[in-house]
């Protein structure tokens, strides 16, 4: 079982990139990055990019629900983006579809990006103007209100 993640920290939120297998193994590396993430965080939000995850079980899970549950108690959510087919059924078979809040697909953020030990993970452009693609839209703003999701 192997998991690699990626950070990418933007004036808004924390993109937090997942590659490889969420388990039982893995569960103390998705704990510790995701504990990074809310502390640099503050106020901003997290997003979870679920494009390279290949399996999650409910152990795998946890981690994502209990990031969920912190911020949650500071009016805040994690965000789950890009939901394909292969994590929409992963979710949905360990019943935690339409738990998350999902980022629109117009949300500019990189999208399956494949891991590969040379990429250079995606960052804001220190002038400020943005990231990779020029766009500092902020994130949709959740009502806090977790029955509304």
């Amino acid at each position: 079982m192997h998991l690699h993640t990626v950070s990418t920290v933007r004036p808004d939120h924390i993109l937090v990139s997942l590659y490889g297998e969420a388990d039982v193994l893995t569960a103390p590396l998705l704990r510790q990055t995701f504990g990074t993430a809310l502390r640099r965080a503050e106020h901003g939000y997290v997003v979870a990019d679920l494009c390279g995850v290949d399996f999650m079980d409910r152990s795998g899970a946890r981690p994502l629900v209990e990031a969920d549950q912190i911020l949650h108690r500071q009016s805040r959510r994690l965000w789950l983006a890009c939901l394909h087919s292969h994590t929409d059924l992963i979710l949905r078979s360990i019943r935690l579809d339409g738990y998350f809040p999902v980022l629109p697909v117009t949300v500019p953020v990189p999208r399956c990006q494949h891991f590969d030990p040379g990429w250079r993970p995606w960052t804001a452009e220190s002038d400020g103007t943005g990231g990779a693609d020029g766009a500092g839209r902020p994130l949709p703003r959740p009502s806090g209100d977790r029955d509304t999701w």
